[in-house]
């Protein structure tokens, strides 16, 4: 029993498991840290809401004997990501074990560790820090789990398994003795694994097979009736590996959502698995709309801490699903992006002398990850970052790509090589057989990628600019005059002009022009086209589009998106 005072970080169902477990051990709740408040959490436990993450140094130095632990079941990168953020002492991370939980004296559990009700941990077990084995999971003799790892109800683990980092082994699940499971994998509900898997992987079935990347899953595979039993639901979630089923009516018409949560409620409830979906699935479901940005999908789910958040059109019928890792909707786009971030933003100086211009803040966010978040929003998993000023905070910051939901491959600028030099380096790392999205690195816009695509295919064209419509207003009465006649007088008339957007599709063939080894104006390869006769289009990019190269641009941009 302890007798120590307890923060929870996490607001949401599986803060109240820990809170649970810790207020059964004798620990003394002093609240909670969360985004928003939550009522239920509130009102089941009697403790208030502390603030979010960055009031957590500030809250330890006023408990200076209060102990810490991560109340939120996923995504693990968000648990392993809070943990890294703050410089806190590890004897500060509890240890929360429910008094249930059968802990072999021989057994070693790391700092910041969940043990839920009833499970077990035999000889020789080791959980890594910041672990969770959650309600009646069997982690047998010689197991080692990894650090954020997560092995959740039911879920058994044979002798002498190994799990790697921030790997989920489903509601279920059973390891056969021995197996290796890579860092950053995810085993799907009631799977049977019997073989090593590999780093990031996701399996799913009996035996546990390596199931088809987010990217290529069929959204109506996801798609369930009311009507479908608990068992057929289990199928579902263990084989198609989106921890999620959507229980939808003939329309399609999202009627609730079921989870692995909700499964593991049912079971531990000794629900018979013939019930229908209907009477357990979350009818009070978080779900986004069509016109609702990546970024702010993202911000929905970190928000309310779930890891899939339903998109739906204006009848409510299901047409994607974003997962923090990912979107899932129509096909992906045959296309890959280029993104120019190599300048110096010598405009937007002195805030570009310690950080990358496409690195500068707007609504929360470099203008960058905009861009990113949009792109893999769109379904474009593929893109290449052109780096060369301050290029390794660019690179820090965005890593492979992983946790944006796509690809990133650097193209490293040797020198400057201006707006469109960097395509020359792509004859050196990708095979040149798709559309090319070209983009500057400071834009801040909306463009509907399948539009252009689509507009750049119809008309065949070797290069599609996109451009928009600028107006520009005279504040004076324009006076027109003939031979010294007024003829016409208009008051402060507007002109409308075509402008270049930042934003292309290239044609592969047209990288054989781009020279290398020096500073190349993508412009320059526009206008040779040209001269060559070749198929040079526009397309007319509708919607959010700010340039913001200037400071009064980036004034404009943070007022107008904040």
């Amino acid at each position: 029993m302890s007798n120590h005072s307890l923060i929870v970080i996490g607001g949401g169902e599986h803060a109240r498991v820990v809170m649970d477990a810790a207020e059964s051990s004798g620990w003394q709740l002093l609240g909670y840290l969360a985004p928003e408040p939550n009522a239920s959490t509130e009102e089941r436990f009697r403790v208030p809401h502390l603030g979010n993450d960055n009031d957590l140094e500030q809250l330890l130095s006023r408990h200076p004997s209060a102990q810490i632990i991560l109340g939120m079941g996923a995504p693990l990168d968000r648990r392993k990501g809070i943990v890294e953020a703050f410089d806190i002492p590890q004897d500060r991370w509890a240890k929360v074990i429910h008094p249930t939980a059968t802990i072999s004296p021989h057994a070693t559990v790391g700092e910041g560790v969940f043990i839920g009700a009833r499970s077990v941990l035999q000889v020789n077990s080791k959980i890594g820090c910041h672990g969770i084995v959650n309600t009646q999971a069997l982690i047998e003799h010689d197991v080692q789990l990894g650090d954020y790892s997560h092995i959740a109800p039911g879920a058994l683990t044979g002798g002498g398994c190994l799990v790697g980092n921030c790997t989920l082994i489903g509601i279920g699940a059973k390891l056969r003795d021995h197996v290796r499971v890579g860092n950053d994998c995810t085993v799907g509900a009631g799977a049977v694994v019997i073989s090593n898997i590999a780093d990031g992987l996701t399996v799913a079935g009996v035996p546990a097979v390596v199931i088809r990347p987010r990217n290529k899953l069929n959204l109506d595979g996801l798609c369930i009736p009311p009507t479908t039993s608990l068992f057929d639901a289990v199928a579902v979630v263990a084989r198609e590996g989106a921890l999620i089923a959507l229980v939808v009516d003939e329309q399609k018409k999202l009627l609730g959502v079921l989870t692995d949560g909700d499964i593991r409620r049912a079971l531990l409830a000794q629900q018979d698995f013939s019930i229908p979906v209907a009477a357990i699935m979350s009818a009070n479901f978080i779900a986004a709309r069509e016109a609702v940005s990546r970024a702010k999908a993202i911000d929905l789910m970190r928000a309310h801490e779930i890891g899939q958040l339903p998109v739906l059109d204006d009848k409510g019928r299901v047409v994607g699903l974003h997962f923090l890792g990912g979107w899932l909707g129509s096909g992906m786009l045959d296309v890959a992006a280029v993104i120019m971030a190599g300048g110096k933003g010598t405009r937007l100086r002195p805030l570009t002398e310690t950080i990358p211009k496409p690195m500068v803040r707007v609504a929360g966010r470099p203008i960058l990850e905009h861009i990113i978040l949009h792109l893999s929003g769109s379904n474009v998993r593929d893109i290449y970052i052109a780096v060369n000023h301050l290029g390794n905070v660019i690179e820090d910051y965005f890593g492979d790509g992983h946790d944006f939901g796509c690809r990133i491959t650097y193209l490293r600028e040797g020198q400057p090589l201006g707006t469109g030099g960097a395509l020359s380096l792509l004859r050196d790392t990708w095979p040149i057989d798709r559309p090319l999205l070209v983009l500057n690195g400071d834009l801040i816009t909306q463009v509907n990628v399948g539009d252009l695509v689509d507009a750049h295919v119809t008309a065949g064209n070797l290069i599609t600019v996109g451009i928009r419509d600028h107006a520009v207003e005279i504040p004076y009465g324009v006076i027109e005059v003939d031979r010294q006649r007024v003829v016409q007088l208009v008051e402060k008339p507007t002109h409308h002009y075509l402008v270049n957007a930042g934003i292309y599709l290239l044609s592969p063939a047209v990288l054989d022009h781009v020279p290398r080894d020096r500073e190349f104006p993508i412009t320059d390869l526009i206008e040779q086209a040209i001269s060559r006769n070749e198929p040079v289009g526009v397309h007319l990019i509708d919607g959010d589009w700010a340039d913001v190269g200037q400071h009064a641009d980036l004034a404009l941009a943070r007022g107008y998106h904040t």
